[in-house]
């Protein structure tokens, strides 16, 4: 009966340390998956900003134009 008891406890630990494991994998995973989309919406924003940019010089010339 004590091995029994024994294997049972054993099997516990296990799975517990199984699954400490994975919890810690998948946190690792979460924050890389935040560092990549931070970069991607860092990205977007300068791409935005560039685009707002160029909006505006092309504005700028079409009223030059117009006026000339």
């Amino acid at each position: 009966m004590l091995k029994l008891f024994d294997e049972r406890e054993r099997r516990i630990q296990g799975a517990k340390a199984d699954a400490l494991e994975l919890q810690k994998q998948a946190q690792q995973r979460l924050e890389e998956v935040e560092a990549r989309i931070h970069a991607a919406q860092k990205d977007a924003k300068l791409a935005l900003l560039a685009l707002q940019a160029e909006g505006a010089r092309f504005h700028r010339e079409v009223l030059e134009a117009a006026r000339q």
